[in-house]
C-alpha cells in the first residue's frame, strides 16, 4: 500500500465528524466488516470505537460487564440520536456481545426506545473451523453485499471488487515477515497487493 493511501486512510479514521460529509456513512462496530464491499457500494465506512467517557443512556438498557466499551458507545450514540444521519449500521457477529448488541438495537426500534435509527445489518460470519464454514461465510458475505447494494441503489459487480489469494510466499515490506500467501485486491479499478495467511485460531472479540 502506498504512503498516500496510508495517509488518506489515517485521515479518514481520525475524522471526528464522519457524518458531516456528502458520502453516505456506514457505521461499523468492528473492523472485521469488509470495508472494501462497503466502499464498493458507495458508502464511507466508519468504525465507532469506545473510549473512557461515560455512557449513561446505554447503561440504563445494557447489562453490566457484558458489553465492551466500543459496543456501549455504539448503543449510546444510537440512543441519543447521534447516528440518525448515518445511512446504516453494520455489526459483525464477531462475538456474543456483538450479536446481542445487534438484537438490542433492533429491539430499541421495535419498542420505540429510539425515535430514529438507520437500518441495522448483521454480518453473520461463523467464527469456527468446520468443514462447511467457508461455504456458509461466502454466502453470508454475498448476502451482505446484496443488502448494501439494495441500500445504496448501486449494483456491486465483480468488476468493483475482486480478491485473489495464491499460495506463493510473500515478504511484508514493512515488517520483513514472511507469509505463505500473496493477496491481491482490486477495488473499483485500483489494485492493492499484500501478504496473508490462514488464521490458526478464529478471532474472538
Amino acid at each position: 500500500m502506498s504512503a498516500t493511501a496510508i495517509v488518506r486512510l489515517t485521515a479518514a479514521s481520525d475524522d471526528p465528524s464522519p457524518l458531516a460529509t456528502h458520502t453516505p456513512v456506514a457505521v461499523i462496530s468492528w473492523p472485521s466488516v469488509p470495508v472494501e464491499i462497503i466502499r464498493a457500494a458507495g458508502f464511507r465506512p466508519f468504525v465507532l470505537r469506545g473510549d473512557v467517557t461515560a455512557t449513561p443512556t446505554a447503561d440504563a438498557h445494557l447489562e453490566r460487564d457484558i458489553f465492551p466499551s466500543r459496543l456501549r458507545h455504539l448503543a449510546e450514540a444510537a440512543l441519543t440520536g447521534r447516528l440518525s444521519e448515518a445511512a446504516l449500521i453494520v455489526i459483525p457477529r464477531t462475538s456474543d456481545a456483538d450479536y446481542k448488541c445487534f438484537l438490542y438495537l433492533r429491539e430499541f426500534v421495535r419498542r420505540g426506545v429510539v425515535r430514529k435509527l438507520p437500518p441495522v445489518l448483521l454480518f453473520d460470519l461463523l467464527q469456527s473451523a468446520g468443514r462447511h464454514v467457508p461455504v456458509y461465510d461466502v454466502s453470508r458475505t454475498q448476502a451482505l453485499t446484496d443488502q448494501l447494494a439494495a441500500a445504496s441503489g448501486r449494483a456491486i459487480s465483480t468488476d468493483d471488487l475482486r480478491v485473489e489469494i495464491v499460495p506463493v510466499s510473500c515478504n511484508d515490506s514493512m515488517s520483513g515477515r514472511a507469509f505463505p500467501a500473496t493477496v491481491t485486491v482490486t477495488l473499483n479499478g485500483r489494485t492493492f497487493r499484500g501478504c496473508g495467511e490462514a488464521l490458526a485460531t478464529p478471532f474472538q472479540g
